[in-house]
């Protein structure tokens, strides 16, 4: 794990608290990761002002949104990088994440990938409710 990354668990104290940036629950086979809120491909710096401290499984759904709903996904760093410069996990701004989790479903819930397995997994809604 990078340093940074360690950093930003400590600091934020995601361990006591339970949960990741983006207010998910650690699923069986989830680590914590860094995710660079300017992109690496746009220059974006593994530093901890660049970062948002996420477990593998939201993540990997996150860029999932990316790739269908890049305005949510923006919408979504957005919030991440407001509790970034606050140096705390706010419950406003995850709500305001989780509202737009809950959208994105609705919109999504029947959607296939290109290769026929379903979009939203079960392991993308294990997360905590606010």
């Amino acid at each position: 794990m990078k340093e940074v990354t360690k950093l930003m668990i400590k600091e934020f104290q995601l361990n006591k608290l339970g949960f990741d940036f983006m207010g998910y629950l650690q699923s069986k086979k989830d680590i914590y990761t860094f995710h660079h809120i300017k992109a690496k491909r746009d220059g974006g710096l593994l530093t901890r002002d660049n970062g948002a401290i996420l477990f593998t499984t939201p993540h990997e759904y996150l860029h999932k949104i990316e790739l269908y709903e890049n305005a949510l996904y923006i919408y979504i760093s957005q919030e991440l990088k407001e509790m970034n410069k606050k140096g705390y996990l706010d419950i406003y701004n995850l709500k305001r994440i989780q509202d737009t989790l809950r959208y994105f479903e609705d919109r999504h819930k029947d959607d296939t990938t290109r290769k026929g397995k379903i979009l939203i997994k079960d392991t993308y809604y294990h997360r905590k409710k606010f």
